[in-house]
């Protein structure tokens, strides 16, 4: 026991000591390491921080709308101005006003000509003049965000028809997803183009953009909380009505193009825009109007109505339906009857009134007067390079003329801020454009129509 003693302290206590300092050595020098580490890291990320600070107070703030509307072109501010001015000053609780924008054609592109048809081969319009559309779209939610009008209204073609099917709807998609930012409801009518069926004569049905597919595309998803009334028998018809209770004012949406989708050989429609339809042939649309849309339960309510061909003059072209159209409303505003699909009408018991008619369709800025108690307004084409050098109408002439559209200047853009007073038995339309404003005033002989000039920027 004494020699296993000595053994002990002699070797095997200082071995036991020499391990304990190399340990303690071992787990400062870790400490060490792991503070500097931890220091780097901490250096580290100030420098990270530090950086991404600069990068915030580098990076140029959001531009604002004012900013972007002026970079758009030259008197583009100050047009934005005047016709929200005016929209402003004309509105009140008795009036039902809202924008209309039409026929923006967002993605036509001219590539080469055949003979009377151009053919577009790019997917998606020419960049510029989409820019300009997605401009004019975004100064009309805004315009409605910023006053108190009841909808924004489009007055169909929004596309061209020419592209393939899931392209077509697709820019339908993109429509609807922008003008969600609108704050109140956005309706349309569909256009001759809208059914995407110009691809030659007769038009393959899968080109065909469907009545379902533009009413579950577009028309529902904008209409926000408003109530959409179509006739019982087709859920998804392109013709429909919407009630604003409050101004006593129901819009009615027609649809000039609602031809059926009849094939005879299984892979093209025998009917399309192109080929042997007219404007208002469906008769079950008609019938809807004048039965059903028109209510002898609404007294002393307004109508107005929106369509893509205009229903007076000559732009509606000789289709019977189109006639029956005019001849519905003057019955209606004269309280007589009138005979459709050989079956008479009598509106001897109703108390209201459709004076006011918009449309789109001729790209033409103009108006015309029917019955001396109906004012059809028409809105020329949102889309400047479609038609640069757009036809007038002159109503001090009769004749048509030609303004001329300068690119990179407002008057490249189109639309009209529309106010309706019953009331006060008036009608405005306000042009953001080179297009003059018009005043119409109801009365006991007829209406009584002036105009205002635009301001030169």
């Amino acid at each position: 026991m004494k020699h296993l003693s000595k053994i002990f302290k002699k070797i095997i206590l200082p071995l036991v000591l020499v391990a304990c300092v190399l340990f303690s050595l071992t787990q400062c020098g870790s400490d060490k390491k792991n503070t500097a580490s931890s220091t780097l890291s901490g250096a580290n990320s100030s420098v990270t921080s530090s950086k991404d600070a600069s990068s915030t107070e580098n990076k140029k703030p959001e531009p604002t709308f004012e900013e972007k509307v002026k970079a758009m072109g030259t008197g583009y501010w100050e047009e934005y101005n005047d016709t929200k001015d005016k929209l402003t000053n004309a509105q009140s609780d008795d009036t039902f006003s809202f924008i209309m924008l039409t026929d923006i054609h967002i993605d036509y592109v001219k590539t080469v000509q055949d003979g009377e048809y151009w053919y577009t081969t790019p997917v998606g319009g020419s960049l510029p003049d989409r820019y300009n559309i997605q401009n004019e779209i975004a100064m009309v939610i805004e315009m409605a965000n910023t006053t108190d009008v009841d909808c924004i209204l489009l007055g169909g073609d929004l596309v061209h028809g020419t592209r393939p099917h899931y392209s077509a709807l697709g820019e339908l998609d993109y429509l609807a997803e922008v003008f969600k930012a609108a704050k109140v409801p956005v309706f349309a009518t569909r256009g001759n183009h809208d059914r995407n069926d110009y691809h030659g004569k007769p038009c393959a049905l899968e080109h065909i953009i469907t009545n379902e597919e533009w009413t579950t595309h577009l028309i529902n998803p904008l209409a926000k909380d408003m109530k959409i009334v179509r006739p019982d028998y087709d859920p998804n018809a392109p013709y429909y009505y919407v009630d604003f209770a409050d101004k006593k004012t129901r819009l009615i949406v027609l649809d000039a193009w609602n031809y059926p989708i009849i094939s005879d050989d299984g892979i093209h429609s025998v009917y399309s825009a192109e080929n042997g339809w007219s404007m208002y042939g469906d008769i079950e649309q008609v019938e809807w109007f004048a039965n059903e849309a028109l209510d002898a339960e609404k007294q002393g309510w307004e109508y107005v109505l929106l369509s893509h061909a205009p229903i007076t003059g000559a732009e509606s072209g000789s289709s019977e339906n189109a006639n029956l159209i005019r001849d519905i409303i003057r019955a209606f505003n004269n309280k007589t009857s009138v005979v459709v699909n050989g079956s008479a009408v009598d509106y001897s018991g109703y108390d209201g009134s459709l004076e006011l008619s918009v449309s789109g369709h001729t790209h033409i800025q103009s108006w015309r007067t029917m019955n001396n108690d109906h004012v059809a307004i028409n809105t020329g084409s949102g889309r400047f390079a479609y038609y640069p050098d757009e036809v007038l109408f002159d109503s001090a002439t009769g004749k048509e003329y030609q303004p001329v559209r300068y690119e990179g200047t407002y008057s490249q853009a189109q639309f009209d801020a529309i106010v309706f007073d019953p009331k006060n038995n008036t009608a405005m339309r306000f042009n953001f454009g080179n297009r003059p404003d018009n005043f119409f005033k109801y009365t006991d002989s007829g209406i009584v129509v002036t105009e205002g000039l635009h301001q030169e920027w």
